[in-house]
């Protein structure tokens, strides 16, 4: 009997050992990993490691590319195996932090059964680890502007050194992990220093028109600014990528459009296929945007003959500035030819008068006049 009570176990406590059991199995086995956008480690199929002399203080030389079953490099990742507080106060930690080809912040996974902790070696909670994604996501951090000997000021230094419980300088307290500042400001300084030099400095070797293709359809400014260099770079092997170039001028970004007509204009193409590629979508594009076209062309040395037929063809549709905008493109940058006085005589029954009048303007500053242009300007004045 006493055999038999001591082998009997309550079903209630069954069921709370099975639990604690499970408990302790996940936490065992817990990963935390967080990621910007769709990107997760699974997308990955094949890893290649490149050298790297980092020029920083962790004991790591191999930056690794993480490239998809299209053979499309997606990741750029670091292995952080280091003690990251200041005098080994902390425990080491164990995780890897992942960059996109363009060297924006995507994110960090910790190794299996790793974890973070503050000072007195408490744990990271949830929130911690989710807001540490949070501030190595802001590149415009205000702990760019300090260093680890900067956040504590020797008075007010203690034993327990890496949170700088009381000492954090007020500024940078949104900035950090209560309790971790040391972690949070040595994981952002890895984040935006030398990885990410290093990163910039090899990724163009991974250019590909797919991988361009990706990005400028993608929503990452830092990728599409990333993509449109590496197209003004090589424009010859890219130009299969010429329309998405010529969408992205009409993005709503300025900056984005102005990179996107620069990587057409400063690039290695001729002339004449930038010219034509920029009035091609013309039509389409904004106020601003037709501006700053308009304004490009007229920095070329002249006007190729097709070119010249597509403008004046547009003309009508204008409004009255861009149509201005438009004679003074031909009269700057285009030799006038029979054909085209031709073209621009027949603006002058136009129904808008702000265009025949603007087409009377421009003919009238041309030297060496034919008779039957002489009659039509000196008609001009009677009839409208």
């Amino acid at each position: 009997m006493g055999k038999k009570e001591q082998m009997s176990v309550h079903p209630i406590g069954v069921i709370s050992l099975l639990v604690v059991a499970a408990s302790l199995q996940f936490r065992q086995h817990e990963q935390w990993q967080f990621f910007n956008g769709a990107f997760h480690p699974d997308q990955i199929v094949r890893i290649e490691g490149r050298f790297v002399n980092f020029q920083d203080t962790i004991p790591n030389d191999t930056l690794y590319v993480c490239f998809s079953k299209q053979e499309i490099p997606l990741a750029f990742y670091r292995e952080i195996q280091s003690g990251v507080c200041l005098e080994g106060v902390c425990l080491p930690v164990s995780l890897s932090i992942y960059w996109t080809v363009s060297g924006n912040y995507l994110g960090y996974q910790l190794g299996e059964g790793e974890i973070l902790t503050k000072n007195e070696h408490d744990p990271f909670t949830a929130h911690d680890y989710a807001k540490l994604h949070t501030l190595l996501s802001d590149p415009q951090s205000m702990l760019a502007n300090y260093t680890l000997a900067e956040m504590a000021p020797e008075e007010t230094k203690t034993a327990q050194v890496d949170g700088i419980s009381g000492a954090t300088i007020a500024d940078i307290r949104g900035y950090i992990i209560q309790g971790a500042a040391y972690t949070t400001h040595t994981l952002w300084h890895i984040v935006y220093g030398p990885s990410r030099d290093s990163i910039l400095s090899i990724s163009s070797a991974y250019a590909s028109a797919p991988l361009l293709d990706t990005m400028l359809s993608g929503s990452n400014r830092q990728d599409k600014i990333w993509a449109l260099n590496q197209f003004k770079n090589n424009a010859k092997e890219f130009s299969a990528l010429i329309p998405k170039i010529q969408e992205t001028i009409k993005s709503e970004d300025f900056y984005i459009k102005e990179q996107a007509m620069n990587s057409l204009t400063n690039s290695a193409m001729s002339e004449d296929h930038i010219q034509s590629n920029l009035f091609e979508v013309f039509p389409t594009c904004d106020f601003g945007t037709k501006r700053m076209i308009i304004n490009r062309l007229i920095e070329c040395c002249s006007l190729q003959a097709e070119v010249v037929e597509h403008v004046v063809r547009q003309i009508p549709y204008e409004n009255n500035a861009i149509a201005n905008l438009l004679f003074t493109l031909l009269k700057v940058s285009y030799s006038p030819e029979p054909f085209l006085i031709q073209k621009v005589s027949l603006l002058l029954e136009h129904e808008k008068k702000f265009i025949s009048e603007a087409a009377y303007h421009y003919l009238s500053s041309l030297t060496d006049k034919e008779p039957w242009l002489k009659e039509k300007l000196k008609e001009y004045p009677n009839k409208h």
